[in-house]
């Protein structure tokens, strides 16, 4: 993908093209402007663009939305201060304090790598987090650092056994990554047939979806 995004048009903007580098400042200040932390900004920025340059818009510029209206609405502290709550030698246990799971993971992303990397293997749960939006990012950032990740994710009830009308399992997204001399060769999925955005996005533009 070259490093320029164009978001979609709408009846009253004309489409604009913004490179990466310029997607991520307007995600910044879309954040600060939303009262967000500095940190959770460029944490939020960050990941958008990642998905972007991944070629996931679903959850790339276009899912920054549901962090700035979930700002505005009370449902996430974008000032939160993610802060560490149990440290053992290869265990790490955060509270995003009801902020963002990018910023809570960005925050320990480097004592993280350590552990694994003395240790052999270790682990981080974040919770009281907002949702975690592409969880890929997670499991390239550590394959980049030359480890091996597995990230998992909860989510509420959202899909139905086959034949059934009421849902009963969550997405629970789940990736892994593996390091590669030409770049993290990284697996991201949902449980389901497709990402719940994906379904959202579909109903709001009034398309149908593919059976199954």
């Amino acid at each position: 993908m070259a490093d320029r995004t164009t978001p979609a048009p709408s009846p009253t903007a004309d489409t604009v093209s913004l490179t990466l580098a310029e997607l991520e400042l307007l995600c910044r200040d879309a954040v600060r402007a939303a009262g967000g932390s500095a940190q959770t900004a460029v944490s939020l920025a960050s990941a958008t663009v990642a998905a972007e340059r991944r070629e996931r818009s679903e959850v790339g510029a276009a899912h920054l939305f549901d962090y700035l209206d979930a700002m505005a609405h009370g449902r996430l502290d974008g000032s939160a201060s993610p802060r560490v709550v149990t440290a053992r030698a290869g265990m790490l246990v955060v509270d995003a304090a009801g902020g963002t799971a990018q910023a809570a993971f960005d925050s320990v992303c480097d004592d993280l790598v350590s552990r694994a990397r003395e240790n052999g293997i270790a682990m981080l749960s974040i919770h009281r987090s907002f949702t975690a939006g592409e969880i890929g990012h997670y499991t390239t950032r550590l394959a980049e650092q030359g480890l091996v990740a597995l990230v998992g994710s909860n989510s509420p009830a959202l899909v139905a056994a086959l034949g059934a009308r009421e849902a009963v399992t969550g997405t629970n997204p789940l990736s892994f990554a593996l390091p590669h001399p030409d770049g993290p060769r990284m697996f991201d999925q949902a449980a389901s047939a497709t990402a719940w955005v994906n379904i959202r996005d579909a109903a709001d533009r009034g398309e149908a979806i593919p059976a199954g």
